[in-house]
């Protein structure tokens, strides 16, 4: 992966055993920044090694972890509070900002890792030098009623693991080798979405969006979306990039034509890693 050295550092505020702890890949040579990297729903880290080797051969340490549920940590199978996540991801950032050797310090997220990295940086900017969000779960699928969703959220929080909607797999990626790794990993959730993960998903997609105007006008902002997204619709990242924009901020928004949810797994993604390290490097 291009990276020197592996170095796991307990999370703040969670338990200390091996899946709850921060992995950092450390580039090789002198260190350019660092990166926060966030997975999404029903997947893992493991999945973004090929990022994470470009990052890193570009001169970034990132640090990462499966988040509580996912991949090789401890909790029910994708069954999260993503406002919890949101506060997980604060304590990440601390660790990081202790660790890290120096440089800028950059959050990247994709689907809800980005929508919980949207919500972190939009909550507490400070320490940060600039956030990538990939297919960000601004406005996850199916669009539900803001009604209904507020009726969802405190039934999800008593019966968090009834099962609420379906993923389908063929959404992630136009490539077929994709899918099928991502069909035949075990550490990957293959079964319905939790309700609890599902409404307060939606739920702080809507707060995050609704409070976008509030983005530091210091804090450079890059999103990457395709625009065939059928599980995070592409509108929430226009809506929440213009909202960033007609308020003083830096966004800028990358869509990627005809491409699926997971745009750094999609035939484009070579490209989208160089255009990635590229913005890292301006900021």
């Amino acid at each position: 992966m291009g990276a020197q050295e592996i170095h796991k550092v307990p999370s703040e505020g969670v338990a200390c055993n091996n899946e709850d702890m921060l992995t950092l890949n450390i580039a090789p040579g002198q260190c350019r920044g660092t990166v926060l990297l966030t997975h999404g729903y029903a997947e893992h880290a493991g999945r973004y090694l090929a990022l994470i080797a470009a990052l890193n051969d570009a001169g970034y340490d990132v640090f990462f972890r499966d988040l509580p549920g996912h991949g090789h940590s401890a909790g029910p199978r994708a069954r999260v509070d993503v406002a919890e996540l949101i506060h997980l991801h604060f304590d990440m950032r601390g660790e990081v900002r202790k660790r890290m050797r120096g440089g800028p310090f950059f959050a990247f997220g994709h689907s809800m890792g980005g929508l919980v990295t949207a919500a972190s940086a939009l909550i507490h900017p400070e320490g940060l030098d600039g956030v990538v969000l990939s297919g960000p779960a601004l406005r996850p699928l199916p669009d539900l009623p803001e009604a209904l969703v507020k009726i969802m959220v405190p039934v999800g929080r008593l019966c968090p693991g009834l099962p609420a909607a379906t993923l389908d797999a063929e959404a992630v990626s136009r490539d077929p080798a994709v899918r099928e790794a991502y069909d035949s990993d075990p550490l990957c959730y293959h079964g319905p979405v939790p309700l609890l993960t599902g409404a307060t998903m939606m739920d702080q997609a809507r707060r995050t969006l609704a409070h976008a105007h509030r983005w530091d006008v210091d804090l450079p902002l890059l999103i990457f979306h395709g625009t065939k997204d059928a599980l995070a619709d592409v509108t929430g990242s226009r809506q929440f990039a213009a909202a960033v924009t007609s308020s003083g901020g830096h966004a800028e928004l990358r869509e990627v034509p005809e491409a699926f949810h997971e745009v750094f797994n999609e035939p484009e993604a070579p490209q989208l890693r160089a255009e990635l390290v590229s913005w890292l490097g301006k900021h």
